[in-house]
């Protein structure tokens, strides 16, 4: 016969065990690396960066968004809201970056020059249009694969 101090000792094994799962997910050990995109850089890292694949449209405000939205979709995944709804908070929470990537879109754009076209519809866009479609792609992409990936949280 078991007795009560042997059955709650196992069942704070079994808790503590269940736990160190839920603490296994948020480290690197768990991370699918087939997924998970690496960070390009981190702020005040020095050496050499990777290349992000799937690099956002030229411009030098285009990378500063694209990390953003990479960072913040990390971060956000773990929400329970769906991925939609996620990464439209992700490019909410870039918007400051979209709006200086924006600009200068505008301000470098020859307005004798072709116009964008929406590859789904064919129809004009405007490089503000193009940029935010962008983002809210990019967004809704980094916050399912972060969640399929169990991608590590940056720092």
């Amino acid at each position: 016969m078991i007795n009560q101090t042997t059955t709650r000792i196992g069942l704070a094994l079994v808790a503590a065990a269940m736990l160190s799962g839920c603490e296994r997910s948020a480290t690197s050990a768990s991370a699918d690396t087939r997924i998970c995109t690496p960070f390009a850089s981190t702020s005040g890292a020095s050496g050499p960066t990777t290349p992000v694949p799937g690099a956002p449209m030229a411009g030098s405000n285009a990378a500063v968004v694209d990390d953003c939205l990479h960072r913040w979709s990390y971060r956000l995944a773990g929400a329970s809201d769906s991925a939609d709804q996620v990464g439209k908070a992700v490019v909410q929470a870039c918007s400051e970056n979209l709006t200086a990537w924006n600009t200068e879109a505008m301000n470098n754009r020859d307005p004798r020059g072709p116009e964008y076209v929406d590859s789904a519809t064919g129809r004009p866009m405007s490089p503000a249009d193009r940029n935010s479609q962008y983002a809210q792609g990019k967004a809704l992409f980094y916050v399912v694969q972060a969640r399929a990936g169990h991608c590590v949280v940056p720092s």
